[in-house]
C-alpha cells in the first residue's frame, strides 16, 4: 500500500512538471473585443497581446510559393485570424511580458484556442509554451 501511495505521488509531482508551463503566469486576465495586428499579436482593451507557443509571419511579409513567385502571406494570415477574431470577445490569460512590452497570452474566443488555431490553419509553427522569439517567422506554401 505504501509503495502505491509513493508511486501516485511520483506521478503527480511529473505531472505537474508537464502542466506547469499552463497553468503558471502572472495571474492576470486580458478580456475584451479583439482586434488583430498580425498573425500572433492582438490588441484587447488597449493591450498588445502575444499568442504564446507560436510564431507567425509578420504582416508585411512575403513568402515564395513553389513557383517562386512572391505572395503577401503575412497580410492573409492576419485577414484569417481577424475573421476569427475581430468583433468578438476575448479573454486571455497572461503568462509573461516579452522585451517589447506585449504580454504573452494564452488566449481564446468561446472555446477555441487561437494559438492552435492559428497552427492548425498553417498561419504560424508551434514554438514552446515561454513566448520566445525564433530567428523567423513560419511560410505558409501557397
Amino acid at each position: 500500500m505504501v509503495a502505491i501511495l509513493i508511486g501516485m505521488a511520483d506521478e503527480i509531482e511529473e505531472a505537474r512538471e508537464v502542466f506547469r508551463p499552463l497553468t503558471s503566469g502572472t495571474g492576470e486576465t486580458i478580456e475584451g473585443q479583439g482586434r488583430v495586428i498580425d498573425g500572433d499579436t492582438l490588441e484587447i482593451a488597449g493591450s498588445r497581446v502575444r499568442l504564446i507557443g507560436i510564431d507567425s509571419v509578420e504582416k508585411d511579409q512575403l513568402c515564395k510559393d513553389r513557383s517562386g513567385d512572391e505572395w503577401p502571406c503575412g497580410r492573409y494570415a492576419a485577414e484569417e485570424l481577424a475573421r476569427l477574431v475581430n468583433g468578438k470577445s476575448v479573454m486571455c490569460l497572461v503568462k509573461e511580458y516579452d522585451r517589447y512590452g506585449r504580454a504573452v497570452a494564452d488566449c481564446e474566443t468561446g472555446a477555441l484556442s487561437l494559438s492552435y488555431w492559428v497552427v492548425q490553419q498553417g498561419w504560424a509553427i508551434a514554438t514552446d509554451f515561454k513566448g520566445s522569439e525564433p530567428g523567423g517567422g513560419a511560410a505558409r506554401s501557397a
